[in-house]
């Protein structure tokens, strides 16, 4: 799944961010995930961002869940849900976070 959505050779490609934290598994709707982002819950290189906007891998995305924090860096982009296993590969977790 990962790469089929987003090829290598295109350098400058991205996907929305709503799409991503639902794709890597975040949050169990975009819905869910615009909402998180339109609350601040959510943000990009520490910034708060409107759910339109597109990540590319190499972005850090802050996560604040459930009284939890995730730091992760953008690893893989992809625009559909799949598996627990594929989900993991889109993004690597902060040490700091883990």
């Amino acid at each position: 799944m990962i790469g089929r959505d987003r090829g290598p050779d295109n350098a400058d490609s991205r996907v929305r961010l709503d799409k991503w934290l639902w794709a890597a598994r975040f949050y169990k709707t975009r819905a869910l995930a615009c909402d998180a982002i339109e609350t601040g819950h959510v943000r990009v290189a520490g910034e708060r961002v409107k759910p339109s906007r597109g990540v590319r891998a190499g972005d850090r995305v802050t996560v604040r869940k459930g009284g939890l924090a995730w730091e992760v860096e953008v690893v893989a982009l992809a625009e559909r849900r799949g598996s627990a296993t594929d989900a993991a590969k889109l993004y690597r977790e902060d040490p700091a976070s883990a």
